[in-house]
């Protein structure tokens, strides 16, 4: 019985191997008729080098894999070479690549083992897209020459060099937007956006091709939103670049976020406080307890300014825990936890476990409900210095907002200590102050008015210090900011003290405005004032604070 079942299973055996002889010796016949290479890859191992160049999922759904890489050639598998999708990828792979890429016949069964054991072949260690960023140093703005240098690079060089061109200009963001009239690349320097180059279309699609490659998007999806992310290094440093593409009625809209990997932290000293403004932070920062609330826009600065505070805060004796959505910067000394959603972990309910942490200093992301703001009050009320923000144009409309959450006046008074709000404008580039690539600048009788009043409003020490001026400087811009006039941002702050003047305006639920001017007579600085005296020192310009202000521009007279 025992020999039956042995003859049994080497029939089977023998057969098995039979058929997998005659699919390999059909696959090479075909592969002649077709007059392509043919490769018997089943039970093989592929070179990592070449798996990572096709992500998981585009290898399955369009049934290609890469598994040789000599140089500037990889050599593909397929197992389907009439099928209009495998001929469209290996079209758009050959032009996001640049590289020459030649396709193998290989069996159904070869490609099958292949794409099953994708993660065994494919390089364990978190990979670094292969970019060459060549150019870091500080370039013009010249959209022409830019365009022209994209249009003649290869697509993965033009790449690189659109990396290049933002890390040297330190770019926050790249935009490529497909448009009815023409495609062109933005790049955001200091929070503005910049046209920097005009593109055909065709090398607009290349390049989306190249960046969804990179960031393992599906390549044949267009008409649907995809996110994804890829990592490089340029200077010393690993930037995530975060990739967001979204459909529009002329093809696909690209914005690649730029992080280096361990945040652009700014320090305490380097945030742009000043005067009162320091002493009443650094007074909240040495309380043992209490909430610190920073307000302003997205984009603002808030968590920058709350981190610079924390980097000041860490310490051997001192522990701080954080809850945040996502986790922008890493700081050794620091517990930092994000938010889940999926997971039920949000600011309420980490708030609610951070606490039984034994935490001295608590920073939460974001106030956006009744419960996470009442945690956060209850948690400054017992031994915790808590440190939050929360969508308020000022700081004199953040308490009129805890009391739409639901919060009562009386928990606030007693917990918050200070509320800053703030805004970034440019700094007047330095080389262009130092060469004296300026010009002074007279402004309309409108604006005029409006800076006499501000002047005004200034400190005695600040007023004796700096004589009202008649002209202003504006930047004509170098080569070391681009042409711009502008390199890097600074802070305009002002920051309210809670008093118990104040928490009796709003139990009575009298207007911002009132808090406000109660705020200025107890010695508050408007962000506009702050951004004047910058003006006067000559850290930015009038056309910058009144730009921030949303009033009417500078003009020459």
């Amino acid at each position: 019985m025992e020999k039956q079942k042995e003859k049994e299973a080497i029939g089977v055996q023998l057969a098995q191997q039979l058929k997998r002889r005659k699919e390999e010796e059909l696959t090479l016949q075909h592969a002649q008729e077709l007059g392509l290479p043919y490769a018997n890859l089943y039970q093989t191992s592929p070179e990592p080098k070449a798996v990572e160049l096709i992500p998981k999922e585009l290898a399955r759904e369009a049934r290609i894999f890469a598994f040789k890489r000599n140089g500037g050639q990889v050599l593909v598998a397929i197992d389907s070479p009439e099928s209009a999708t495998t001929r469209k990828i290996l079209a758009e792979l050959k032009n996001s690549l640049s590289l020459e890429i030649t396709p193998h016949l290989v069996s159904t069964t070869s490609l099958d083992y292949l794409l099953h054991a994708y993660d065994l072949f494919a390089p364990t260690k978190k990979k670094l897209a292969e970019i060459n960023v060549s150019l870091i140093k500080p370039v013009s703005l010249d959209a022409k020459k830019i365009s022209q240098a994209i249009k003649n690079l290869p697509i993965s060089r033009a790449l690189d060099y659109l990396l290049g061109l933002a890390v040297g200009l330190r770019a926050s963001d790249i935009h490529l937007e497909p448009g009815e009239d023409k495609d062109r690349v933005r790049l955001r320097l200091d929070g503005l956006l910049y046209e920097v180059a005009v593109l055909e279309n065709q090398t607009l699609q290349s390049l989306t091709n190249r960046i969804k490659l990179l960031s393992d998007l599906k390549l044949n999806i267009r008409e649907s939103a995809q996110d994804g992310s890829f990592s490089f290094k340029a200077q010393d440093q690993e930037i995530n670049v975060r990739v967001s593409a979204l459909p529009t009625p002329f093809g696909e809209s690209i914005v690649m976020r730029l992080l280096p990997e361990e945040g652009l932290l700014v320090h305490f000293e380097e945030l742009g406080l000043g005067g009162n403004n320091l002493s009443c932070i650094e007074s909240a920062m040495k309380q043992p307890n209490g909430l610190i609330l920073n307000t302003g826009p997205t984009g603002s600065g808030k968590t920058t300014t709350l981190y610079a505070i924390l980097d000041k805060l860490i310490s051997p004796e001192t522990k701080i825990v954080t809850i945040e959505d996502p986790i922008e910067y890493r700081l050794p000394g620091l517990t930092q936890t994000q938010v889940s959603p999926s997971g039920n972990y949000n600011f309420a309910s980490g708030l609610r476990s951070i606490v039984r942490q034994d935490p001295d200093v608590i920073l939460v992301g974001e106030i956006r409900d009744k419960e996470t703001a009442e945690i956060a009050l209850q948690a400054s009320l017992t031994g915790h210095l808590v440190l939050s923000t929360l969508h308020t144009n000022d700081a004199a409309g953040a308490l009129p907002r805890l009391v739409e959450l639901g919060i009562n006046p009386n928990l606030f008074a007693e917990a918050v200590e200070i509320i800053i709000a703030q805004r970034l404008v440019r700094r007047i580039c330095p080389i262009c102050l130092k060469k004296n690539l300026v010009e002074e600048v007279t402004p309309t009788p409108e604006v005029k008015q409006r800076v006499e009043r501000l002047y005004q409003e200034l400190p005695e020490e600040i007023k004796q210090k700096y004589p009202q001026p008649q002209t202003f400087l504006r930047p004509k811009g170098c080569r070391a900011c681009g042409g711009l006039g502008y390199k890097g941002r600074i802070g305009l702050f002002e920051v309210l003290k809670v008093t118990p003047a104040i928490t009796q305006l709003v139990a009575d639920k009298r207007s911002i405005d009132e808090i406000r001017n109660k705020a200025r007579t107890e010695g508050m600085l408007t962000m506009e004032a702050d951004g004047f005296i910058k003006v006067l020192e000559k850290i930015t310009t009038l056309d910058e604070l009144l730009r921030v202000a949303k009033e009417a521009p500078l003009e020459s007279r």
